[in-house]
């Protein structure tokens, strides 16, 4: 999100073209790309030493990375929203308001309740004193603090509803999304919120069942992501021993160190180790060529 100013005929849900700067070089020598020409001077090769070491198979499967925890925040009541207490990037805890709902009718109910309170909190303590002296009998003083009780009772169930009128944030992270706006009407389920906390994040995946007996919770693997271009190697965490019957498949997680701008949901290439020779003789394939004769 980018906070705009002032443009004249500018309308909600405007169709807006974003241009986000990725690389910057202000001594760089450029030429259109249409004045690029190419020819066909002579052939690349690449030349490399064959010798003893370390190969390693894969098996490549594709996952997202996740946040462990990861939910969203909503309305327990229907209401209307009349305030917006976060922006997202906000760092939350669990617990604090997020946006508050009307509550003018049930609050005045709160007050009457409280005046009703004042009035029989009186009464009781006169009764007290009165039961203590010995005068007055016994059903009075209970009914006075009978009373009493119920009262509080009630203020303190009203006090809960009233507290329904906040929306909080279920769990400590970052707000990643904030949807709710002043005047909005909502109803309990409506997402308005996405709280994520990226302290405790996995990558997952999901694996054919012939791989079964090959994978295993403690193997080697190495985790890459393609749009930030780090790869970083762990080991899995968690190998289901249940076979999904729809895709004959079963989940394997890892968790993960902090990755530098990592997000939910990015795609992760998981290559999980299923061969091992620390002293064999092998070349890249794209150098292997076959002719006609072999």
């Amino acid at each position: 999100e980018t906070k705009l100013p002032k443009v004249d005929n500018l309308k909600p849900n405007m169709i807006a073209k974003l241009k986000i700067v990725d690389y910057e070089n202000k001594s760089a020598i450029s030429v259109n790309s249409n004045s690029v020409q190419t020819t066909e001077s002579g052939s690349f090769v690449e030349v490399a030493t064959v010798k003893k070491g370390l190969f390693q198979s894969f098996i490549s499967i594709e996952g997202v990375a996740d946040a462990n925890e990861s939910t969203i925040a909503t309305p327990k009541v229907p209401g209307t929203v009349i305030r917006v207490m976060v922006q997202p990037g906000t760092q939350v805890s669990a617990g604090q308001i997020l946006a508050q709902l009307d509550n003018t009718a049930i609050s005045q109910g709160k007050n009457e309740l409280n005046q009703q309170l004042a009035f029989v909190t009186t009464l009781f303590e006169k009764q007290k004193r009165l039961w203590e002296k010995g005068v007055g009998t016994e059903v009075q003083y209970l009914s006075a603090k009978n009373q009493k009780e119920a009262l509080e009772k009630s203020l303190r169930t009203l006090e809960a509803q009233i507290d329904m009128y906040n929306i909080k944030a279920p769990i400590s992270g970052t707000l990643e999304s904030a949807d709710a706006k002043v005047g909005q009407a909502v109803a309990p389920g409506m997402p308005l919120f996405r709280v994520v906390n990226m302290a405790n994040i996995k990558a997952k995946a999901d694996v054919a069942e012939s791989h079964s007996k090959k994978i295993k919770a403690g193997d080697q693997i190495k985790i890459y992501f393609p749009d930030l271009k780090s790869e970083i190697e762990s080991r899995i965490s968690f190998a289901a021993k249940y076979i999904d019957p729809l895709n004959r498949t079963f989940r394997v997680e890892t968790k993960l160190p902090k990755v530098d701008n990592l997000k939910p949901n990015m795609i992760a290439k998981l290559k999980i180790v299923d061969y091992e020779n620390k002293s064999a003789i092998s070349v890249n394939s794209n150098s292997v060529q076959t002719t006609e004769s072999g």
